[in-house]
């Protein structure tokens, strides 16, 4: 693989797609320049777009009005100043990788190459962030709140990744003895150090679709000591991730470490479980409006769609259709966030740091955005672009395992606009898009 011909520009996207600065995620901002420089070729393909490619730019105009709409609405410039250069790198990072995969032919035979080393990457450089974080704040994730992205948004690039992953591994027919196997078991620990169940969930699904490869290629022993590595990976590593982190916390706080493994440690399945079994039996108990005195933080990400449904059932007819604009929800929903707050403080005694707080701005969850700031009209756009990609990769031709583990990464993308705020991520809107990274990462080489 010859680098030299390869463009630069989606693998130091992705890269550097979560980097935070002062709290923003503003490593897109760095492209500007570049873009502006080659804003000729931009237009000239732009204007040979098929209707499908039209679409998605009719979204990101949509978008970058509904940006002016919020700037207008709450009075505030950085709206603007932010998400517009946003959404134009993200239709020049778009419409770049489309033209580059058709008509660049090295770009296209290594696109798997291409975008398991970026995104590999990314995680040794999220990996690197959890060090420094354990040394500066005690903790592996507190450098989030300056630096990266929160767990939630960050490990919406994992599609990409497992993706790339198995798609490589198939062409070495899965020898235990790769980088690619290696390169799992890294994900592996770095989901435990964050203690993301979202990346629980990835491996998962994973492992199921590597599984029925497996069987259907008549490689039984090489899976059950795949599987048996896995999941004695995912324990040990969680071992080791809770010690280290209570190591330093410690440390950190001058606590007595004496015994640091006292958590001991969480299987894959526990976890699944947590975030399946016991999150339903909790949010259940706001479902049916239980009088117990006590809420766990799992039910504060579902008090979040309650406030959200709260809020857009009193918005008058324009605000249901069309939305407040972009960015502008956060703020305009802090009347209805403030009466939850007050109604299910006692209900959350222990639990500061997690629970619904009265705020002036409110953190709202991917999908929440979607629905206040631009309406019914963008949610069913946003949906569209989703059902488009989903009916791409059902009709791409590559085998029909693949493609089932395609879409369960595209369902498991959709289910990130529920747990946190991945849309100012460029990586994880261009996985979304019909024509884009889904679309061609499942096809035949």
């Amino acid at each position: 693989m010859n680098l030299s011909y390869i463009n630069y520009f989606l693998p130091i996207i992705l890269i550097f797609s979560s980097l935070k600065l002062f709290g923003y995620v503003l490593g897109f901002l760095f492209f500007l320049p570049f873009i502006v420089k080659k804003r000729g070729k931009i237009f000239e393909y732009i204007s040979k777009l098929s209707l499908e490619s039209k679409l998605v730019l009719y979204y990101f105009y949509f978008q970058i009005f509904q940006t002016i709409i919020g700037s207008f609405t709450l009075k505030d410039i950085r709206i603007l100043i932010y998400w517009v250069p946003f959404y134009v790198v993200s239709i020049y990072s778009y419409y770049s990788h489309s033209f580059n995969y058709l008509k660049d032919k090295l770009y296209k035979s290594n696109i798997f190459l291409i975008l398991y080393y970026s995104s590999f990457l990314y995680f040794i450089f999220y990996f690197i962030l959890n060090i420094c974080s354990y040394f500066v704040f005690g903790n592996a994730y507190e450098i989030q709140e300056n630096f990266w992205m929160g767990s939630s948004a960050a490990f919406s690039i994992s599609s990409i990744f497992l993706l790339s992953i198995f798609n490589l591994w198939r062409k070495e027919n899965f020898k235990l003895n790769s980088k690619y196997n290696y390169s799992f078991l890294f994900f592996i620990l770095i989901s435990n150090i964050n203690d993301s169940r979202l990346a629980a969930l990835y491996i998962f699904c994973y492992v199921f679709f590597l599984t029925l490869t497996h069987i259907k290629i008549k490689k039984f022993l090489s899976i059950i000591l795949l599987i048996s590595l896995y999941l004695s990976t995912y324990q040990i590593s969680s071992y080791f991730s809770r010690g280290l982190n209570n190591y330093f916390y410690a440390k950190f706080y001058n606590y007595d470490h004496t015994n640091i493994f006292y958590q001991g440690s969480s299987s894959l399945f526990k976890t699944l479980k947590d975030s399946t079994i016991n999150f339903y039996n909790e949010n259940k108990k706001l479902i049916d409006q239980d009088n117990s005195d006590v809420l766990s933080s799992d039910t504060t990400r579902f008090l979040s769609l309650l406030i959200a449904k709260e809020k857009f059932q009193r918005s008058n007819i324009y605000l249901k259709l069309f939305g407040s604009g972009w960015y502008s929800s956060r703020e305009t929903i802090r009347d209805v966030n403030n009466e939850f707050a007050e109604r299910y403080a006692q209900k959350y005694k222990g639990l500061y740091q997690t629970h619904i707080k009265k705020t002036n701005v409110v953190p709202l969850q991917g999908i929440v955005a979607i629905l206040l700031d631009t309406g019914i009209f963008g949610l069913v756009i946003t949906l569209m672009l989703f059902s488009m990609t989903l009916k791409n990769i059902l009709f791409q031709r590559s085998d029909l395992i693949i493609r089932m583990f395609t879409l369960s990464l595209l369902f498991i993308h959709f289910l990130c606009l529920f747990i946190g705020y991945p849309l100012n991520n460029i990586i994880y809107v261009l996985l979304f898009l019909p024509g884009g990274l889904f679309n061609y990462t499942c096809e035949k080489n």
